[in-house]
């Protein structure tokens, strides 16, 4: 490939300060939750659909692979880094137009580069009855990018992919389709149907390098009159028929959101790892676990987050009821909490002020965004908590495993033990979360947090990872989502589904310019002329000019 000649034309194009090869901007890209060793030739920041076109089509012409991005926020996935060297980064977050907005058919159409923190105060700046389904993680994350993940939402569209239609694709050779109904002309349907007429193409271009999505839409949901969360505290034994029981109330219907949280992750949310209760020993051992919930005031080992988006004040108080005819007999606490203004009661547990606001008022469940999961990334980490974080400076380590598994009591208790044993193998504390992504089937988000400043614990954060995933795919619980470095597990496929990947990968990207490796093993090695390299952190930089 010829990579000089390439950036050339793209400076052409998009300009000198939006084609970057200065040795300092390559590594701050290349930073990571864990560790990597892949480098990145340069980065290209388009900020138009026309520019994003002309840098596909010179890719191609120079057979110089482009590894697409959002906003570059899949923190402990890979981030902004790609799955192999020698790419060039194509940064879309300057794309961050909202093209469309439609407050009676609840509706809006983004760029790659807006961010779930930017549709938020737009809802707000246009006093809209319309919520959107929010993000566990930063607001600063991108809904396209999210969506392309297919990453989850926090309340009633929480399968995210389920909710957004009318994709526009630029293809490797540049050329433009537009999915769905916004393929025919003007249809009138185009932002409100998502399966189109005839052979259905989105998924095509989620979890996968057959093209770069430049533009969606997103559907939002109005707001519930009569809006309460739950919270309820469970052990160990008590977890088994709660299970089971919200899988019956999901398959009836019931309006609700609900997940449930190991306590290292209910920990992990509010505070750090409790070094001098632990008398600094690692994992947190079973006498220190249990002060450390006491003092945080988490009433289980377990804990049920739930929201409730009733019709009225009727329906509000008889699926409270209901809520508490299937969990009561099964936890050990339950609370619900209503806005003060709607007339239902609340009945408040201990947790803290600071975190009502978390779960209930500013809640994730009612489209708002938060800042405060980013606690969770210092749980090892023995520094004070920043004002402002920042986390790849800050070296917080994070991987996620990401399982999905049957909404059965059995399966969770299996899934479960598998990572018990496996953490405290490597030293780790087994922080799980279970989510209701659909009326059968939980997702897990399985997170190892460390200390990447702690000498060996990238390898063991690492080792950990995999030790569970193989385990878990051994069961027969197979991943959702792959981080870059976990790539490799798309291969524990039909032969047949891999030939056909390939077989459409050759057809509409013969050249591998987008995304070698991601979501499919490249069959071209792309060559590069020998860069000037420099040693930093372990790591070969290359230095492209």
């Amino acid at each position: 490939m010829k990579v000089k000649e390439a950036m050339m034309a793209w400076t052409a194009i998009i300009g000198a300060e939006k084609t970057i090869s200065n040795l300092s901007e390559l590594i701050k890209a290349q930073q990571t939750t864990f560790f990597s060793s892949q480098n990145i030739l340069g980065i290209l920041e388009p900020s138009s659909t026309s520019e994003v076109q002309e840098c596909i089509k010179i890719a191609n012409r120079f057979k110089v692979p482009l590894y697409p991005i959002s906003k570059g926020k899949n923190f402990g996935l890979g981030a902004k880094l790609p799955v192999q060297s020698n790419c060039i980064l194509l940064d879309l977050s300057g794309l961050n137009n909202i093209v469309d907005f439609d407050e009676e058919l609840a509706y809006v159409t983004v760029e790659p580069g807006v961010s779930f923190g930017q549709l938020e105060a737009f809802l707000q700046t246009k006093n809209s009855h319309l919520m959107m389904d929010s993000i566990g993680s930063t607001s600063e994350a991108s809904i396209v990018g999210n969506t392309m993940e297919r990453g989850h939402g926090a309340g009633m569209y929480v399968d995210r992919f389920n909710h957004v239609c009318g994709f526009e694709v630029i293809l490797a050779d540049g050329t433009i389709i537009n999915t769905g109904y916004e393929g025919f002309d003007n249809a009138k349907v185009a932002k409100l149907s998502k399966w189109g007429c005839g052979p259905y193409l989105d998924g095509l271009f989620t979890q996968s390098n057959l093209g770069v999505v430049t533009k969606l839409t997103f559907w939002l949901k109005p707001k519930a009159d009569y809006y309460q969360t739950f919270i309820f505290y469970m052990n160990e034994k008590q977890l088994n028929p709660i299970v089971d029981e919200c899988r019956k109330l999901k398959l009836k219907g019931l309006q609700a959101s609900i997940r449930i949280f190991s306590d290292y992750r209910m920990m992990a949310f509010s505070n750090k790892y409790p070094w001098k209760l632990a008398e600094g020993m690692t994992p947190l051992q079973k006498d220190a676990r249990q002060k450390y919930r006491e003092e945080l005031g988490i009433e289980g080992e377990w804990v049920g987050l739930g929201a409730l988006y009733s019709f009225s004040k009727k329906h509000a108080l008889a699926e409270r009821e209901l809520i508490k005819k299937h969990l009561s007999k099964n936890v050990s606490s339950l609370y619900f909490y209503a806005d003060s203004d709607c007339g239902i009661p609340s009945t408040p547990s201990k947790i803290h002020q600071e975190d009502l606001e978390f779960l209930h008022t500013k809640s994730q469940f009612r489209g708002y965004t938060s800042e405060q999961t980013f606690t969770m990334l210092y749980w090892r980490k023995k520094m004070p908590l920043p004002e402002e974080a920042d986390i790849l400076n800050d070296k917080c380590g994070l991987l996620w495993y990401t399982p999905t598994i049957p909404a059965r009591s059995e399966d969770v208790l299996n899934v479960i033990n598998i990572v018990k044993v496996k953490s405290n193998e490597f030293g780790f504390e087994p922080n799980l979360g279970f989510l209701y992504a659909n009326d059968r089937a939980l997702d897990i988000t399985g997170a190892i947090c460390y200390d990447r400043e702690v000498e060996g614990d990238d390898e063991k954060a690492l080792a950990c990872h995999n030790a569970i995933m193989d385990e878990l795919i051994q069961h027969g619980y197979v991943p959702y989502r792959l981080g870059i470095q976990s790539m490799h597990y798309m291969n524990n496929q039909q032969n047949a589904k891999i030939k056909l990947l390939h077989q459409l990968k050759k057809a509409l990207d013969p050249n591998q310019i987008l995304a070698p490796g991601r979501y499919l093993e490249s069959t071209i090695n792309h060559s590069v002329e020998p860069p000037k390299k420099r040693r930093k952190n372990n790591k070969t930089i290359s230095n492209v000019k």
